[in-house]
């Protein structure tokens, strides 16, 4: 009780030890939270750096420019990455293709994932390699089920497992295999709906033209008629 007045009485507040003098000692709970603390980012800074070479064996055979993409846009090449994947598109009589799926977790989102894509990567490669006067998405023809049925090579399949500090994940590669009776099919697609495009557009100028006909046809009758009134009259 003593003690309590006679801090009371005096107003000023106290000032902790190392701001009343540099060189006074740290307490011993404050130095303990700072070792924790320090320990912690140390770590952390520690994990980071094994992320990131662990990352670079992972893509070892790509140039430094290629590791600062999007991991789901790049090819993640080990030992056990077969020939066909790295290669990727060949083009030829016949053309080859590798797609993939993004890196996931759950091999069921990646199989989902892998679907997606690979419409997605086969328009990509027939608006620029094949297509010349059209886009892959107005081909009717042109659904997931005619490429799984027709270009999916069942030969190539390959699950590249990725082991990460934070568990394991897959990125899943299909082979597309697009022989050159397919392409003269693509490219007939692509000549008929050019064809249907121009009929169109000629029954459209057909009618226009067959409307502007009649039109002036029934002006020059009514203009005849008018002109026999007047004789009449």
């Amino acid at each position: 009780m003593a003690q309590w007045e006679s801090r009371k009485q005096d107003s000023r507040p106290e000032i902790p030890p190392r701001l009343e003098s540099p060189d006074a000692p740290i307490p011993s709970e404050t130095g303990s939270l700072i070792s924790a603390g320090q320990n912690e980012l140390s770590s952390s800074i520690e994990a980071e750096i094994h992320e990131t070479e662990s990352l670079e064996a992972i893509l070892g055979d790509l140039p430094s420019s290629e590791l600062t993409k999007d991991l789901n846009s790049t090819k993640l090449l080990n030992e056990h990455t077969p020939e066909w994947v790295k290669k990727g598109l060949v083009l030829g009589d016949d053309h080859n293709l590798a797609v993939s799926s993004s890196l996931l977790p759950d091999l069921d989102q990646c199989r989902e994932d892998l679907k997606i894509r690979m419409m997605m990567d086969v328009r990509t490669y027939l608006d620029k390699h094949v297509l010349e006067n059209s886009s892959s998405h107005s081909l009717p023809e042109l659904t997931q089920e005619y490429v799984e049925k027709y270009w999916v090579n069942s030969n190539q399949s390959f699950d590249n497992v990725q082991d990460r500090p934070s568990g394991t994940y897959h990125q899943l590669w299909l082979g597309l295999h697009i022989s050159s009776d397919q392409l003269k099919m693509v490219r007939e697609w692509e000549k008929h709906l050019i064809r249907d495009r121009r009929t169109k557009q000629a029954g459209i100028l057909g009618g226009i033209g067959v409307g502007a006909i009649t039109i002036l046809s029934g002006l020059v009758g009514l203009m005849a008629r008018r002109e026999k009134a007047k004789l009449k009259g």
